[in-house]
């Protein structure tokens, strides 16, 4: 876990969903009347505050770091699916107490309504369909982030095997050229032999003949 604020904001949502399951366990079964209400109606509020602080959670996952996104998502999640789990029970409760009231006061015994239940599931698949759509956007911004990425990669690579084949002729250039000046020395050096050769011909010649010249009987 690398965000405090997360783990702040689930701290507190940890204390307030423990006084939302003794109040709905232990102390509303218990009370009536007045105090009953008054129960409950503090509860509702404390599940509007659990129900924002999942949601602030939920924003602040989706602008974690991506290594442990994943994992604050999949907490806020499972704590949304409790608050929601809380606040279905004390609707629940509510509807019963209102039931309660309607059925005392005209002496008839009231039953579930199957719409209210129906309503209600509606709702809680709604919640958990959005989360899953916005991890699921989440997922797919990452993905075309890692996308550009390899994009811009493939593209630097790219742009160094440019730079390489044009490093690669520029050298086989300098080959060539090389191999040409050496092929000019080659020539020059073979010139030079043959017009000393050709000096040291005439030069035996003339000494020769200059031998003849003073050895021959006058």
């Amino acid at each position: 876990m690398s965000s405090q604020y997360f783990e702040d904001l689930e701290v507190e949502l940890k204390d307030i969903i423990q006084e939302l399951d003794q109040t709905l366990d232990n102390s509303i079964p218990c009370l009536i009347g007045d105090v009953r209400i008054r129960t409950m109606k503090n509860a509702e509020k404390r599940c509007d505050e659990a129900d924002s602080l999942v949601h602030q959670m939920l924003v602040e996952a989706r602008s974690a770091h991506p290594s442990f996104r994943a994992e604050l998502q999949g907490k806020a999640e499972s704590y949304q699916s409790h608050v929601n789990h809380i606040s279905s029970r004390l609707k629940a409760l509510t509807y019963g107490e209102r039931n309660e009231l309607l059925g005392g006061a005209a002496g008839v015994v009231s039953t579930p309504d199957p719409f209210y239940n129906t309503m209600q599931e509606n709702i809680n698949t709604m919640r958990s369909t959005s989360a899953s759509l916005n991890r699921a956007q989440e997922i797919s911004a990452e993905t075309s982030q890692v996308c550009d990425g390899v994009m811009d990669d493939l593209q630097d690579q790219r742009q160094q095997l440019i730079k390489s084949k044009a490093r690669l002729r520029e050298a086989d250039e300098n080959v060539k050229e090389s191999g040409r000046i050496l092929t000019r020395i080659a020539c020059g050096v073979a010139k030079s032999k043959i017009v000393v050769a050709v000096v040291i011909i005439i030069e035996v010649i003339i000494l020769g003949g200059v031998l003849y010249w003073k050895l021959s009987p006058s």
